[in-house]
């Protein structure tokens, strides 16, 4: 295959290689290119105390060490907050608190130029009742799920998870920790399926062929400590319906092992968890990754979560963004290259309408003009589409747009 990557030319119609082989020369190339990439193009991480992915194995030493540090940080701030009856937290609304990195990840400027706000005294209390039960959990060496810390904060946060869920975002970012390290497990979203095998620090093996409805991922209570594949690319889709889908038609296509391609979806928007396991994915195993979603407004959200990250989660960035995803489709200009009927699009809502107009100002999207096109022909045939009108015929999306999608490169 390498001497066949030195011969190609752009024609890519050339008869002297098969449909399988183009397809195989572009991913290989893409993922030359990615791997250049990621070389010249680090990635500061000052601010954190945890400085690694949520899922990676670090020395038993090292990790005593660092859950030491966090103990002492976090008794230091629960007494700050006792006796002062202030603190002061990361204004994550002005977004002079953020930059962009090269590649337009969203990422926390350094604590120095940090703009703060002092909490209100409801969430002050919040915070301290968070910093009590997880300065028990790291004593104890055990781990709680985000709805037991619900179910015993639920008075306190009012009755609202999002409160309980901003409050315990806001000091992993003060202390530059993940929320695994303050031994609070979210149940992760992602389910994958392809030629992959891991293995987690417990003993616990995970062989992602042998579940045929998708193999779900694991919290990070246990590191990953090993990963082995022989894939050639991974396809993120926004949907589990079109994950089974894919994986129901198979047997009749075998398009995931012809094409040594894994699966994954995190069931629309991707968790924390799903996304820190993509990172070591790229980590571990540096393969091209493309998005496919729905050609609306929420579709391109989702691939922008995954690519460029959210200001919520922007000091974990550098172990959650995934700059090296390209945006395979469902893309605008597909809906009419493709003659999709009126009757299987939609009509632009006005929310629809509004959320383009604000990616439009987005500035991770002012450099890339090939994905402001696409927008702009979202705007102008004012329809958007499911990835489901594609396959008119039940395995269009498999053997024929996909494939063609590989083999031309027709990504962005």
């Amino acid at each position: 295959m390498p001497q066949m990557m030195d011969s190609f030319t752009n024609d890519i119609d050339n008869l002297e290689y098969s449909f399988l082989e183009q397809s195989e020369i572009q991913v290989l190339r893409l993922k030359a290119e990615l791997q250049r990439e990621d070389e010249i193009d680090p990635e500061s991480d000052e601010h954190r105390l945890f400085r690694y992915n949520p899922f990676e194995d670090i020395e038993p030493a090292k990790r005593q060490e660092l859950d030491e540090t966090l103990n002492c940080l976090l008794r230091s701030i629960g007494s700050h907050m006792y006796n002062e009856h202030t603190l002061s937290i990361v204004d994550k609304r002005n977004p002079d608190n953020y930059y962009y990195s090269l590649r337009g990840v969203i990422r926390l400027k350094k604590k120095e130029s940090l703009i703060l706000s002092s909490c209100q005294p409801r969430k002050l209390s919040l915070l301290l009742h968070i910093v009590a039960k997880v300065l028990v959990l790291i004593e104890a060496d055990r781990y709680m799920s985000l709805r037991e810390l619900y179910y015993r904060s639920v008075e306190i946060c009012n009755r609202r998870p999002t409160r309980l869920s901003h409050s315990l975002d806001d000091l992993c970012c003060l202390l530059g920790c993940s929320r695994s390290h303050l031994r609070i497990l979210t149940q992760p979203k992602g389910i994958v399926y392809g030629d992959l095998k891991f293995s987690l620090k417990n003993g616990d093996r995970f062989d992602c062929l042998t579940n045929r409805e998708g193999t779900p991922i694991p919290t990070p209570q246990f590191p990953i400590v090993s990963i082995e594949s022989n894939a050639q690319s991974i396809l993120i889709l926004e949907k589990d319906s079109v994950l089974q889908r894919i994986l129901s038609q198979e047997s009749a296509t075998n398009f995931i092992d012809k094409y040594k391609v894994i699966i994954f979806t995190a069931r629309g928007y991707p968790d924390l968890n799903s996304r820190a396991f993509l990172n070591l994915l790229w980590l571990r195993l540096k393969l091209p990754m493309f998005a496919l979603t729905d050609a609306d407004p929420h579709g391109l959200e989702i691939v922008c979560c995954y690519k460029f990250g959210c200001f919520s989660s922007a000091s974990e960035s550098k172990y959650l963004a995934l700059p090296q995803i390209k945006w395979l489709g469902l893309l605008p200009s597909d809906v009419d290259a493709h003659h999709l009927p009126q009757s299987s699009t939609e009509k632009l809502s006005t929310h629809d309408i509004l959320k383009l107009k604000s990616l439009l100002k987005r500035p991770y999207l002012q450099s890339k003009p090939e994905w402001i096109y696409q927008i702009n022909i979202m705007c102008d045939l004012n329809r958007k589409a499911e990835l489901e009108s594609i396959d008119t015929n039940g395995e269009y999306l498999v053997r024929t747009y996909l494939p063609n999608k590989l083999r031309y490169a027709s990504w962005l």
